[in-house]
């Protein structure tokens, strides 16, 4: 972010963390900017952005500065379909592409395919203490899948 700057950064407030918007959170505190999730309505003024969201007892508002991060729900906005003219206008966008070098993260901050991760799980009740062992990446995720069928998660 630090290279292209920003005033604004827009989420979905669902995604993998169930709902509960954390990814915004996490990425608002890593950037050292102000957070506002689940904006039902969404107003960006000259320094800064206001929020609207029903929290049970009708619409409340939220105010914070810019730059700022915001989490929105499917109820925020009309979705627009893009124009001809759009579309083919995106095929002549600039994409930057960064390597790992560029951003400044070392290969084994980025859990690499060489890496090696040994995390101890705290015992559970029965006593007992599980190891998540994984040279490989698809190897840990082919065994996290197993896992979550096993227990019935999937």
């Amino acid at each position: 972010m630090d290279r292209l700057g920003f005033d604004l950064v827009l989420s979905g407030s669902a995604s993998s963390d169930a709902g509960m918007s954390a990814v915004p959170a996490m990425v608002a505190e890593l950037l050292g900017v102000p957070v506002l999730c689940f904006a039902d309505i969404l107003r960006v003024r000259e320094q800064k952005v206001e929020i609207a969201r029903d929290d049970g007892a009708g619409l409340q508002t939220y105010v914070a500065a810019l730059p700022a991060v915001v989490s929105i729900t499917e109820r925020c906005g009309e979705p627009l379909l893009p124009t001809l003219t759009a579309t083919l206008d995106a095929h002549h966008k600039l994409v930057h592409t960064w390597s790992l070098d560029d951003l400044g993260i070392a290969g084994n901050d980025a859990g690499g395919a060489t890496t090696t991760i040994v995390r101890p799980v705290p015992a559970d009740p029965a006593g007992r203490t599980q190891v998540l062992l994984a040279d490989d990446p698809a190897v840990a995720a082919i065994r996290l899948a197993d896992f979550l069928a096993l227990h019935q998660f999937l």
